[in-house]
């Protein structure tokens, strides 16, 4: 039997607004990456992405959104467990 934890992720995982907030930042990553590779010797490649400061603050809002809603999910569960 699942607990009000596991119940609370599977919820976050599962939520509509969660899924089309996610969806939204995939399709700024597809339009506004444009990756740097930096290789130095001795070391693994890496890719670094940067983005205007308008695009980052539109995925630093969409985070906060998610945050949110997944914090609202869970509270619901912490209440739910109390009862």
């Amino acid at each position: 039997m699942e607990n009000n934890i596991e119940k609370a992720h599977k919820a976050i995982l599962n939520d509509i607004d969660i899924k089309q907030l996610l969806d939204r930042k995939a399709a700024i990553f597809e339009r506004h990456s444009k990756p740097k590779v930096i290789i130095e010797e001795g070391k693994e490649t890496s890719f670094v992405i940067k983005f205007s400061d308008s695009v980052q603050n539109e995925l630093d809002f969409i985070d906060q959104m998610i945050t949110e809603r997944a914090n609202k999910i869970k509270e619901y569960y912490n209440v739910i467990g109390r009862l």
